[in-house]
């Protein structure tokens, strides 16, 4: 693992996607929800509430966006 910043959590209302799976698979393939907080992403597996994974903005070197289809 990699010494990086405390998440800082939005107790507020946070945009939040559901049933994803995380690549590479660091828990078997489970569905989690990944949440949005003030400086960064925390992605919690449905299967194991216990653990989590944080990952902070300043981290993200490259992000890819694929519009809907219409």
């Amino acid at each position: 693992m990699v010494d990086q910043a405390k998440l800082i959590v939005n107790k507020n209302k946070k945009p939040l996607l559901r049933d994803l799976q995380c690549r590479p698979y660091h828990i078997k393939k489970v569905k989690g929800i990944l949440e949005c907080h003030t400086n960064g992403f925390r992605y919690t597996p449905n299967a194991n509430k216990g653990e989590t994974i944080d990952i902070i903005f300043s981290n993200i070197k490259n992000a890819f966006f694929q519009p809907c289809e219409k």
